[in-house]
């Protein structure tokens, strides 16, 4: 998208890093391309779809998703934060 390349051009002018996340799936917006650009995109990421479980039907590890079928249920966000810190753990520094 535009608004990525933009942040892209920023980030290497500005000299700083990058780091994606990719986005769950949930079973009325799909993410998947999205998540594909960004695992192959060579930039560090923090997979919050894996964290979650969630696939390219929106289905998630159970009792991950809340009711909304949109945001993560407090055990959900617990995976997500666990994720984050194995993927960037310099945040704790």
């Amino acid at each position: 998208s535009q608004t990525r390349d933009k942040l892209i051009e920023l980030s290497k002018e500005k000299g700083f890093e990058l780091i994606f996340t990719t986005i769950p799936t949930v079973p009325t917006i799909n993410h998947e391309a999205k998540n594909t650009w960004i695992r192959n995109s060579g930039y560090r990421y923090i997979d919050m779809a894996q964290a979650l479980g969630a696939d390219g039907s929106g289905q998630w590890i159970e009792g991950y998703l809340h009711t909304d079928g949109v945001h993560p249920t407090a055990t959900g966000a617990q995976a997500i934060y666990q994720a984050v810190l194995h993927d960037f753990p310099e945040i704790k520094e």
